[in-house]
């Protein structure tokens, strides 16, 4: 937006103004709040303030470059490889743990916790900013990562050996996969949905991992296929034959279609019927989008 005076009134009737002067350069949302990066490098913010409705402050003399989300909280990246978290990354399972109120009267004692992330190590640059609903994990340019949030939805720092390098991180909405440089996998979070792994044949590694909400697949070296997470939206491997291979794996909110090298599309998850599709011809100068 260009305008340098602009009103955003959230679903509850109130009305936010911008800062005289200054103007939007971008908007994100989560559940419950809005987060706006001005022009001047500064936060604005509206909507219930548990959960990212209340903007906090940007150091002296640093700009907020970019804007993350869950479901109930933001994480700005400084323009100095430093974050800054704010809203609520505790899941109301933990509500109904510790209080014996109503889960939808917000408690700021339960709310209100700190969500302060880990300090980037200085000279590390990050590479990638990944969530569940209540957790998030950066990855840095040295192949280590840093996570915060609550424990059950992958908050807690997984056991990585310390000679192994993260190359790729995918997530459902409540775990985290990791693929390490020598091809195995690490997983941490909720152990319905993806938080625990399954066992990689021997002499097998994992040439690249795909996820959607509630589960995660990969593909092995030898083209095979691993699967784990909610069974009924794709934690459950389709029927290969023995002579198939996998070239590549496309995914939807609750299930995954794999193109095989014979050409043969085989999807499994999500409500709708599973199906193996046989592509009659293709040529190089054709492409598969879904």
């Amino acid at each position: 937006l260009s305008t340098s005076h602009f009103q955003i009134q959230p679903s509850f009737g109130q009305l936010f103004s911008i800062p005289y002067g200054c103007a939007i350069c971008e908007t994100f949302s989560n559940d419950y709040a809005v987060a706006s990066i001005l022009d001047n490098g500064q936060l604005f913010c509206a909507g219930d303030p548990l959960f990212g409705g209340r903007a906090p402050a940007v150091p002296i003399g640093l700009k907020v470059t970019d804007i993350f989300t869950t479901p109930k909280s933001f994480l700005a990246i400084l323009n100095n490889e430093q974050l800054l978290c704010w809203g609520n990354l505790m899941s109301d399972y933990h509500y109904l743990l510790e209080f014996s109120y109503h889960p939808f009267i917000p408690n700021p004692a339960f709310y209100e916790r700190d969500v302060t992330p880990p300090l980037i190590p200085s000279g590390k640059k990050i590479s990638g900013i990944f969530s569940t609903d209540y957790a998030y994990t950066v990855l840095l340019d040295d192949g280590k990562i840093l996570c915060w949030g609550d424990d059950c939805f992958g908050g807690t720092m997984p056991p990585i050996p310390t000679d192994r390098h993260v190359v790729d991180i995918q997530s459902t909405l409540l775990s985290f996969v990791a693929l390490l440089d020598d091809g195995s996998l690490v997983s941490w979070g909720d152990f319905q949905y993806g938080g625990s792994l399954p066992s990689i044949p021997n002499n097998k590694f994992v040439k690249s991992v795909y996820s959607n909400l509630t589960s995660f697949a990969a593909i092995l070296n030898d083209g095979q296929l691993i699967v784990w997470g909610d069974s009924r939206y794709g934690g459950s491997a389709p029927y290969l034959s023995i002579d198939q291979s996998i070239l590549t794996i496309f995914t939807s909110p609750y299930g995954f279609v794999a193109l095989t090298d014979d050409y043969t599309l085989i999807k499994w998850g999500d409500s709708f019927p599973d199906f193996t599709l046989k592509i009659p011809s293709i040529s190089e100068n054709c492409s598969l989008s879904f």
